[in-house]
Formats: structure tokens, sequence, C-alpha cells
């Protein structure tokens, strides 16, 4: 299950099945990455030093593989930067 939390702040629960793929435009894709990497960086002053510039570093890095053909590379830093961001969540870094 994934939990989604709206503009709004409503949430919803998903189950991965029930989530369709979609092809982003990489125009699309530069607008809800720059998205994310402004969120994260509003809230990087309160991450462990470590992750200050890791997790940007790695919100760049799947950005351009996300544009780019090597989708099996934005796989795995789709897993980094999320893995991260739910053990900071966990942690209660940042909400």
């Amino acid at each position: 299950k994934y939990r989604v939390i709206l503009d709004n702040g409503d949430s919803n629960e998903f189950l991965i099945r029930d989530i369709e793929h979609e092809d982003l435009r990489s125009d699309e894709i530069s607008a809800v990455m720059k998205n994310i990497e402004n969120k994260v960086n509003q809230v990087a002053s309160k991450f462990p030093e470590k992750m200050k510039t890791e997790l940007p570093t790695h919100i760049g890095y799947l950005k351009d593989v996300l544009l780019s053909p090597n989708k099996s590379e934005a796989v795995i830093e789709h897993k980094y930067v999320t893995s991260n961001l739910n053990n900071l969540s966990e942690q209660k870094v940042y909400q």
C-alpha cells in the first residue's frame, strides 16, 4: 500500500496494482522533480548532516535518469530517494 497525501491535505491509501503507469513528457518530469526538489530543500535544514547534501544530490540524479533512456538506473535512484524520505519521515525529521 502507498499512502498519498494530496495538496489539500486529504490522504488515501492505494494498492500498487491499482495505480496505473503514467507516461510523462520530459517537461512534465522536470516540473514534478523540481517540485519535489523544492519541497525537500525547504526542510533539508532539519535533516541529519549526511542527508542535507546527499538526498538533494540523489534527487538530481533521479531527475537526470528519468529523462534518460536508462530506466534501470531510475529504479535504483527512486528506491534510494524514497527509502531515505520514508526513514526521515519515520524519524519525524520532517512532516
